[in-house]
């Protein structure tokens, strides 16, 4: 109850008119309507009537009138757009779905509001993209390379970071960025395909695993992934490149179980120098010039 007090304002009467406060009038309809009852709650007016709901409601209820809470608020603006300065504002809407997830997020309950604005009572829907979600993950890849010890005595990692790929949320939006990263993840499997495994390390970091490849023949390979990321300008109007780190165990013996963090080191090193290019690790971290 004190949540949607912090959230709507008290209905307030003007000329027998509601000039305030008809997002609690909407929310009492809602549930109405959702609910197939007369009577919702008792009370004196609506800000009654909705406190007694909410004391004797039950769970499944009560996560019906909170996903009620931003279209009733929508509607308050609907209806009241006749008068000045009441507009919908975007800003203040977030903050009320914001305050709703976070609430539910205290109370331990798996329910949310997703991105998209559909109220999910299960958990927040996978939103990932299927062409970056059927990719396997980090606990995989050092899996992977941890069998990798005993098949093959030779093998490479390839760690892609994306260069200005937060710009790409920034100006064009989350679904902006999805996209980004499905261009990049399908180029870098079309120029790895039957070579090697391509991994989803986490945010916009891919890695690739090249079984039996040395350390030039890693190199050339991340070169191309690097022009062919280039080449599809997956950022749209925002130029976005890799920064490439490669390791190989047939540099100065290194374990396979090193590969993984060498390769995210040299790929550091690309990110510190110019950005999209190759680093081979190596005693001094050459970067490889494009």
């Amino acid at each position: 109850m004190f949540l949607l007090k912090d959230l709507f304002p008290i209905p307030q009467q003007a000329y027998g008119v509601y000039i305030r406060g008809a997002e609690w009038h909407f929310l009492y309809e809602g549930l109405q309507r959702k609910l197939g009852r007369k009577e919702i709650g008792y009370g004196f007016e609506v800000v009654g009537a909705v406190e007694d709901f909410i004391n004797r409601a039950a769970e499944d209820e009560l996560l019906t009138m909170l996903e009620l809470v931003p279209s009733s608020y929508i509607a308050a603006f609907e209806k009241m757009k006749s008068i000045p300065d009441e507009t919908p504002n975007k800003r203040e809407l977030q903050r009320i779905i914001s305050s709703i997830n976070s609430f539910l997020s205290r109370i331990g309950s798996p329910a949310r509001f997703a991105s998209t604005g559909r109220f999910i009572r299960g958990g927040f829907a996978d939103e990932t993209p299927p062409a970056l979600k059927n990719l396997p993950d980090r606990e995989q890849l050092r899996s992977d390379v941890q069998t990798l010890k005993g098949e093959n005595p030779t093998a490479a990692v390839v760690f892609i970071d994306l260069d200005d790929f937060k710009a790409v949320n920034d100006q064009q939006g989350h679904a902006a960025g999805d996209r980004c990263l499905e261009i990049v993840a399908s180029a870098v499997g079309a120029t790895v395909a039957y070579k090697g495994k391509l991994y989803r390390y986490g945010g916009d970091e891919l890695v690739v695993v090249l079984p039996n490849f040395t350390a030039s023949e890693a190199v050339a390979t991340a070169e191309r992934i690097r022009k062919e990321i280039e080449r599809t300008k997956p950022g749209g109007t925002v130029k976005v490149t890799a920064s490439i780190g490669v390791a190989a165990s047939d540099i100065d013996g290194m374990r396979q179980d090193r590969l993984i963090e060498s390769a995210d080191a040299a790929m550091y090193a690309s990110k510190n120098s110019t950005k999209n290019c190759v680093t081979v690790w190596a005693q001094g971290m050459v970067s490889v010039a494009h």
